[in-house]
């Protein structure tokens, strides 16, 4: 979706990924909404949010 268009943003990814699906309107009042992301090394974060 992004990256062919925009390439890889680093840390802005997940956010943008977020972003680009909510204008889609793909997300719903009320849906359970899970942001995961990795970094260099040895880093994981998840993020489980109720839009």
């Amino acid at each position: 979706m992004s990256l062919p268009e925009y390439g890889h943003l680093g840390a802005v990814d997940t956010i943008f990924g977020l972003a680009k699906t909510l204008e889609s309107k793909k997300i719903k009042p009320g849906n359970l909404v899970v942001l995961a992301s990795s970094a260099a090394g040895f880093s994981w974060a998840a993020l489980t949010v109720k839009y």
